[in-house]
């Protein structure tokens, strides 16, 4: 517990020496079907960055996942993928690294399908490796969170459903075999945050760190004008015991780690 606990006050740190840069929004696209609705790192040297992201759009023929470039104070650069397989996403929410494997992600849609893909920077495509749906999928689920993590040599999955102003958002996890795409018992827990109150989606995104740390964004989205705002909070820890049993101990007291209004 230490250890997690020394890694969320070093990320609390980090965010306190880049909080001006957090605040710099830098435009990505004038268009609504370049949104960004998740992305996951490829790659950082000393003043380039590379991101994949992926875009919840509706209909199949459009673009589902790109390639953003952050290069000094350039503007960002993205760069469409195209889609390989017969299985296309709509809607798609999440995307997350796969840990020591390079070049390969999963994605994720609103609707809890999982695609697992193989990035090729050379051709700039996605390759669907293999898509299936996620265990226990609620009633009108609405997720916006996946993410992928090694914590004591599990590798974890945990996934999140938003939430609403009348109901908290739910988080679940499970451990997850990658040899066959195929996830263990799965747990979980309700969750909800003081900030924001109105419109509110409790997770709107999800992050796990090597230690087991998690960390959400919940944001107010009164409708596709907004105005919006957004909280940045870390959430709490996942533990794996000798066993390879998970538990998850959620923050006590929420941490906001920084804040974004209007």
């Amino acid at each position: 517990m230490f250890k997690k606990q020394i890694t969320a006050a070093a990320v609390l740190s980090l965010l306190f020496v880049i909080h001006g840069l957090a605040q710099q929004w830098r435009p990505v696209s004038g268009s609504r079907q370049a949104n960004i609705s998740g992305m996951a790192l490829i790659d950082h040297q000393k003043q380039r960055t590379t991101f994949i992201v992926v875009h919840d759009n509706k209909k199949k023929e459009q673009s589902h996942a790109g390639i953003l470039t952050v290069e000094g104070a350039a503007a960002p650069k993205l760069t469409p993928l195209t889609w390989q397989g017969d299985d296309i996403p709509v809607d798609l929410e999440a995307v997350t690294s796969i840990p020591n494997i390079p070049g390969q992600f999963i994605a994720f849609t609103a609707a809890g399908r999982v695609y697992h893909i193989k990035l090729d920077l050379t051709k700039n495509t996605v390759a669907l490796i293999k898509s299936f749906d996620v265990p226990m999928i609620p009633s009108e689920a609405d997720f916006e969170g996946f993410a992928l993590q090694t914590v004591n040599n599990t590798l974890i999955a945990t996934w999140a459903e938003r939430g609403s102003t009348a109901k908290p958002a739910t988080i679940f996890w499970s451990k997850f075999d990658l040899a066959t795409d195929t996830f263990s018992t799965v747990r979980t827990a309700a969750f909800q945050v003081p900030y924001p109150a109105a419109d509110v989606r409790h997770i709107s995104d999800i992050k796990m760190d090597a230690s087991g740390g998690v960390f959400v964004v919940a944001a107010s989205d009164p409708g596709n004008d907004g105005p919006f705002s957004s909280a940045f909070y870390f959430a709490g820890v996942f533990d794996v015991t000798k066993d390879q049993q998970i538990s998850f101990s959620k923050s006590t007291v929420l941490t906001r780690l920084n804040t974004f209004d209007y």
